[in-house]
């Protein structure tokens, strides 16, 4: 063969291989998921994954309006963990429950630092090569909705007439609540929303994911989550009795005013204490809620009576 034949010939190979080579990739292609499901809800997920990416990658497919999130932080979510092969939710993961965690490596393993900026409202989905049964072929796709930590609702007409006690609400820099106290006693328990969300009601014995600030009735304020930002659990069956029953049948993004008696306040005197409602993270037996998670942190509630 003529060097002139064996350059053509070797040419020929060449577009040969890439066009394969082309080819092949097409066919591997990228790992593509779609997520049904409406923000704040159960998804599932259809993926088309022939091969698992090298790192993890991050997609913004819903793009929040809220507060950004900052490093160290606690954040309430929903995350669920898919098999890429399959579709199917991995539980030992991310089972799609509702959950309060810290914006660290201990909270959220090595999602963590890219939530840090994300925007509250936002839908991320996560694709991590080689987290499924060690198999490197396949990927974790972790769907994650981030919620407001700040009572999203429209507001709520004011109490005609008020009950005694009931002090003038505004919202402060940040979101968080601002009284002006009248100075009156509570004598009965009294509830009255200033946001009414559109979430889920709240059941006796539920466990909820709340910010709070507690006033006594000349509005200084006895304790607050506001000052650090980061939102706790609050079990309805260890809380003081005026919000074990204040918070029933309210709903999951709404903000109220309880009035609490000292009878009802853990002797403690009379009690305002303003409450945003922002999930419900485990319902009580019998309900028909699908909210029930166990949250990653454990913190201790001011409410709890068992203090």
């Amino acid at each position: 063969m003529s060097r002139a034949r064996a350059a053509c010939a070797a040419a020929a190979a060449s577009l040969v291989l890439a066009a394969l080579t082309a080819c092949d990739h097409s066919a591997k292609g990228e790992c593509k998921v779609s997520v049904n499901g409406a923000f704040g809800s159960a998804v599932t997920v259809d993926v088309d994954c022939p091969s698992a990416p090298r790192n993890v990658v991050k997609d913004v497919v819903v793009k929040g309006k809220g507060n950004a999130i900052d490093k160290g932080q606690t954040a309430l979510l929903r995350a669920t963990s898919f098999d890429s092969r399959s579709g199917k939710i991995v539980s030992a993961y991310n089972s799609g429950n509702l959950r309060l965690a810290e914006v660290s490596e201990k909270g959220l393993g090595d999602i963590a630092d890219d939530l840090v900026g994300v925007k509250e409202g936002s839908r991320l989905v996560f694709k991590r090569p080689g987290l499924v049964d060690g198999n490197r072929q396949s990927a974790e796709i972790i769907v994650v909705d981030v919620f407001s930590t700040i009572a999203q609702g429209k507001k709520a007409p004011a109490p005609n007439p008020a009950p005694s006690g009931m002090p003038s609400l505004s919202v402060a820099d940040g979101g968080g609540p601002a009284i002006k106290a009248s100075g009156q006693p509570i004598p009965e328990l009294a509830v009255v929303p200033f946001v009414e969300g559109s979430g889920d009601q709240v059941s006796k014995g539920d466990t909820l994911a709340v910010q709070y600030a507690i006033y006594d009735t000349k509005g200084q304020i006895v304790d607050t989550t506001w000052n650090g930002g980061k939102p706790v659990k609050l079990k309805l069956d260890k809380a003081m009795r005026g919000l074990a029953e204040g918070l029933v049948d309210q709903k999951a993004g709404s903000r109220v005013v309880v009035l609490i008696p000292a009878s009802f306040a853990q002797g403690e005197g009379d009690r305002i204490v303003v409450v945003d409602i922002l999930g419900i993270l485990s319902s009580s037996p019998g309900s028909d809620k699908t909210a029930a998670s166990r949250t990653r942190l454990a913190f201790v509630s001011p409410f709890d009576a068992s203090r």
